[in-house]
């Protein structure tokens, strides 16, 4: 692959994770006010969320109500961007 097309996947692959970790980052917030949780908005960002929710929550269930699976799924996000940048840069490296 040429350096440009590697530029474009990382740049595309980065804007992805920050786009999850900011619709992680809302819906832990419409978490506080139930009214907003359970708008359509806060539906909408949880059927994206849920899914990582769920995963997360099989190996750190809620603390005595406190769930930190939204600091541990944007930690995880944020080592996914790393790896991708690995992983291209590796790529590139190789040309």
């Amino acid at each position: 692959m040429s350096q440009p097309i590697l530029r474009i996947l990382y740049i595309v692959g980065d804007r992805l994770i920050d786009i999850y970790i900011l619709v992680i980052t809302v819906t832990a917030f419409l978490s506080w006010v139930p009214g907003l949780y359970d708008s359509k908005f806060g539906r909408l960002l949880r059927r994206f969320t849920e899914p990582f929710d769920n995963l997360v929550h099989r190996f750190i269930p809620p603390i005595m109500g406190l769930d930190l699976s939204p600091i541990i799924e944007i930690l995880i996000c944020m080592l996914l961007r790393q790896l991708w940048f690995m992983v291209l840069s590796t790529m590139f490296m190789g040309l």
